[in-house]
């Protein structure tokens, strides 16, 4: 096999995304887990309040990679699907925070994040 003849996809998008597109992809049902290689949730409550801390204080964090795909629904129709290959800890942590099943510390008082700035989320909740 030449490596150097291989390519490793033509569409590679290595844009960021927002958190209204990640909750777009979770209400859709379109974040896939693969159970092969992906493992269970194990963060802690406090490790994702971390990480959320980490996004709000624009600190580096690790990048959360997708494989995208189109796949055809019940109806016929082409959806596309975003299999998680790294970050599901991540991805969780972030839909999670946004639905509000959790909030940040601050001072000793818990604030939750305002749904109105991700317009899928303030919809569906």
């Amino acid at each position: 096999m030449v490596w150097r003849n291989l390519i490793v996809s033509k569409n590679l998008d290595v844009k960021g995304k927002t958190a209204n597109n990640i909750m777009q992809w979770y209400y859709a049902d379109s974040l896939v887990v693969n159970r092969r290689y992906q493992r269970k949730l194990v963060w802690t409550l406090q490790e994702n309040r971390l990480f959320i801390d980490s996004i709000m204080n624009l600190y580096p964090t690790p990048s959360i990679i997708l494989s995208t795909y189109e796949e055809e629904n019940v109806d016929g129709k082409l959806i596309d699907c975003y299999e998680i290959i790294d970050g599901l800890q991540r991805l969780n942590t972030i839909v999670r925070f946004v639905n509000n099943e959790y909030g940040i510390m601050l001072d000793g008082k818990e604030y939750y994040f305002d749904m109105q700035y991700v317009p899928t989320a303030y919809t569906k909740k």
